[in-house]
């Protein structure tokens, strides 16, 4: 199911009607919509999330060492934002009916991709599944319609570094993983999961890695295998994973590429714990930073940059002449 041409009309929806509303925790958290810009190649989106079990802020005086805690009215809850960008242009899956979008999250510690995953998936159970329609293949060639509604789920492009990996951790084994769709002319789809497990040895040296690796990608790719998988102990000899995935599409040298796809954005502006607007600089910096993973200038960003730095010198400028 396309993003572009089947959801982001059904968003707009909800936001304007106030909807766009995901209650969970028996009422006392909500995951919410609370501004959305849709623009020709990307869908800005600034979410809300509240959480009435969250302790209420507390503020520090750095000289005197006194503690003052805001209290909050009985109908208000300790709140966050998070900025997402949404690139519209959805990409084919290997499996029958599945699409990707790129996407650029604000890193906020409190809301994960799980809360997001949830928090789409109820927007879209509440306008049901007779909104949408999914020609069905049966076994004996001819179609059925079937009335359905879109699932959604958020996977790290680029979750971990290699070259940190390496250097900080022992690596235990490599997993190569491809997955299955099956049940495809059932109502319920699930899918298998094949892999291939390395074990490693403990003395392996930081060459050899990235010799193993690249042999162990090249078999990968030939095998039709697309998710990459480390078990490790880190320097506190504790169990971990690093993942990565799309390996069949995108180069991975170990030692070269820098996967973890992850951007700083300074602003000279503060940004506040709970947003109630796109934040002007970030929402403009993050949909560059996607625009240019995609490959796309955006010149009406050039242009808005162009007019605040401007803004900004003539700003100096009076202040020095006052």
């Amino acid at each position: 199911m396309d993003f572009s041409q089947n959801c982001v009309a059904v968003l707009e929806l909800l936001h304007q009607k106030n909807l766009a509303i995901y209650s969970f925790n028996d009422d006392k958290s909500s995951f919410r919509i609370a501004k959305l810009e849709k623009k020709s190649t990307t869908l800005s989106i600034l979410f809300q999330y509240s959480n009435k079990n969250a302790s209420d802020p507390s503020f520090l005086n750095q000289v005197t060492g006194e503690v003052r805690t805001a209290d909050k009215s009985s109908d208000e809850n300790p709140a966050q934002s998070i900025h997402m960008i949404i690139d519209l242009n959805s990409r084919k899956c290997n499996r029958s009916n599945i699409t990707t979008n790129l996407v650029l999250i604000e890193d906020v510690p409190s809301i994960d991709r799980q809360l997001l995953k949830s928090g789409f998936n109820s927007f879209f159970r509440s306008i049901g599944e007779s909104y949408w329609e999914f020609n069905r293949q049966k076994e004996s060639g001819k179609e059925s319609v079937v009335q359905c509604r879109p699932l959604f789920s958020f996977t790290n492009l680029a979750s971990d570094d290699l070259i940190s990996l390496f250097n900080t951790k022992k690596i235990s084994t490599i997993k190569l993983i491809k997955k299955r769709t099956t049940g495809l002319n059932d109502p319920v789809i699930s899918e298998e999961e094949t892999a291939i497990t390395y074990k490693v040895a403990k003395k392996t040296t930081t060459q050899a890695y990235d010799y193993i690796i690249d042999k162990v990608i090249k078999l990968g790719r030939d095998e039709g295998y697309s998710i990459l998988k480390f078990n490790y102990k880190d320097e506190q000899n504790k169990s971990g994973t690093a993942t990565f995935k799309n390996i069949e599409s995108q180069r991975l040298s170990s030692l070269e590429a820098a996967y973890s796809k992850k951007e700083l954005i300074k602003t000279d502006n503060p940004i506040m714990q709970c947003e109630d607007d796109f934040h002007y600089e970030l929402h403009h910096k993050m949909k560059n930073t996607l625009l240019k993973e995609i490959g796309v200038n955006d010149e009406e960003f050039n242009k808005d940059i162009a007019k605040t730095t401007q803004l900004h010198e003539d700003i100096a400028r009076e202040q020095i002449h006052n």
